[in-house]
Formats: structure tokens, sequence, C-alpha cells
């Protein structure tokens, strides 16, 4: 799967002992795709940005999926609960 910046995609790592379990099922967006960044013999490392979280992190491809749910409305990524009344 060959992603470009701003594909939205969901995290796949179903590995309990995996460090990175807890993003499993997570749907983020694609900000960069530097394969510079990649050590470890990959051939791109995908900086991701989560919606349900203040984070980004970097990624293998191996571990990205075509998302499961659609887009959120911008509505509900709101931080003020009185603008979803």
């Amino acid at each position: 799967m060959t992603l470009k910046l701003g594909d939205r995609v969901r995290i796949d790592i179903p590995d309990e002992l995996d460090p990175d379990f807890n993003l499993h099922g997570e749907h983020a967006i694609v900000l960069d795709n530097d394969p510079g960044r990649c050590t470890c013999g990959c051939e791109v490392l995908y900086k991701v940005a989560f919606e349900t979280q203040e984070l980004s992190i970097e990624m293998h491809p191996w571990d990205l999926r075509p998302p499961i749910e659609p887009m959120p409305s911008l509505e509900s990524l709101s931080s003020d609960p009185a603008e979803t009344v």
C-alpha cells in the first residue's frame, strides 16, 4: 500500500507484546513519508498524526492499513463541548 500525504490510515498492531499495541485500531493522518529516516530496512517510515490524541509518531508501512471507519465530522472533533449541543 503506497500512502500519500494527507491519507487517512488505521494502525494495525495486533501483537499484545508489541510496545505500541495500545495504538492498535487508532486512526491517523499521514503527515510525512521520508524514505531517508528508515534505518531498519523498510522502504519508508510514515509520520502520522492521531485523530483522538495530540500525538504524532513514526510508523512502519506494515503497521498501517486503510481506515475502517468513515472520516469523523468536523463537529465531532470540536474540543468545546458546548459546540456539539
